[in-house]
């Protein structure tokens, strides 16, 4: 639990001009996306942007992992294949469509999924709820994937793990240590917004 903390605030430093409507625990909403069974990340995160009138859903996952120092090469490795497998999964379904028979029941899946969980507190890029799910339902909007793995060692104290290689550049992954756990978590008690 503490280490989705982390990564909730972590990531939300990281989104930019993105505004998240929605952080989703993927063993929730599996079926709704057709994830298959065995190893997925931890959360997704629906994001929204506009550019030149072009709507933009950004789908960013994210896998965590909190362990001690002796676990930590193992625990990154697994982090990553458990990223992978969602990231690529989503990637392959929705945005490069190699499933196109069933993409229009997955995008209208995820359009539910922002109107029913998203939490909007005013329009985003001058659309509303609706009209960003039924960009989504109408195939009218931009998707893009990438993915995340944040590793928290709660007992590093000195020098740094190196993550391992991605196998591509829309997926990452960050070894945290335990200064920099720290420094989050007395951001978070202190009311302190993630920094930009």
């Amino acid at each position: 639990l503490i280490g989705l903390v982390l990564s909730r605030y972590e990531v939300s430093a990281a989104l930019g001009g993105l505004t998240p409507v929605a952080w989703l625990l993927i063993d929730d909403f599996a079926e709704w996306i057709a994830h298959p069974p065995g190893k997925r990340a931890d959360i997704l995160v629906v994001a929204l942007s506009e550019s030149d009138g072009r709507t933009i859903v950004d789908l960013v996952v994210i896998e965590s992992k909190f362990v001690g120092q002796a676990a930590e090469t193992q625990e990154a490795k697994d982090a990553l294949l458990q990223l992978k497998a969602t990231t690529d999964h989503l990637r392959d379904n929705l945005v490069l469509n190699n499933d196109p028979l069933n993409r229009p029941t997955w995008l209208s899946r995820l359009a539910d999924l922002i109107s029913e969980q998203g939490v909007f507190e005013g329009e985003i890029g001058g659309r509303d709820a609706s009209t960003w799910a039924n960009a989504l339902r109408s195939n009218g909007a931009i998707l893009r994937v990438r993915g995340v793995a944040l590793v928290f060692t709660h007992d590093r104290r000195e020098g740094h793990a190196d993550p391992f290689p991605t196998p591509s550049a829309e997926q990452e992954e960050f070894i945290f240590d335990r200064h920099h756990i720290a420094s989050l978590l007395n951001r978070i008690h202190g009311g302190e917004g993630p920094a930009s």
